[in-house]
């Protein structure tokens, strides 16, 4: 019986020299590069959902959630439609977990359309 709590209490303490190393400022850098080149096709609606994946959703302020790359096409390419439209922005910080398993941009974000007069 000792000798399985000792084999246990073994892998318990090797177990995480055991887990996926990260280089966090690798990824932090890679994170940037990739959002700072998405900001740049914001006039190309196939470039810019190149960077979604499949089952991606967007949630536009004022309108319903678009689910799933049709979806979310449609969204934006009536938003692009709209006369004036801009958008733009720039990633201010990139945080990455220590696994290298959760990765999020934070983003400094601007967007504008020309009103219509009647």
């Amino acid at each position: 019986m000792h000798k399985y709590v000792w084999i246990l209490c073994a892998v318990g303490l090797l177990a995480p020299a055991c887990a996926r190393t990260v280089n966090v400022e690798q990824q932090k850098t890679a994170l940037m590069d990739a959002d700072k080149a998405w900001a740049q096709t914001t006039t190309d609606i196939e470039k810019m959902m190149s960077y979604f994946a499949p089952d991606a959703s967007l949630s536009p302020q004022g309108m319903p959630i678009a689910e799933g790359h049709d979806a979310i096409k449609q969204a934006i390419s009536g938003m692009m439609a709209t006369p004036g439209f801009a958008l733009a922005w720039e990633a201010t910080k990139a945080d990455v977990g220590a696994s290298g398993s959760r990765s999020t941009p934070r983003r400094s974000a601007r967007r504008s359309a020309r009103s219509r007069r009647r």
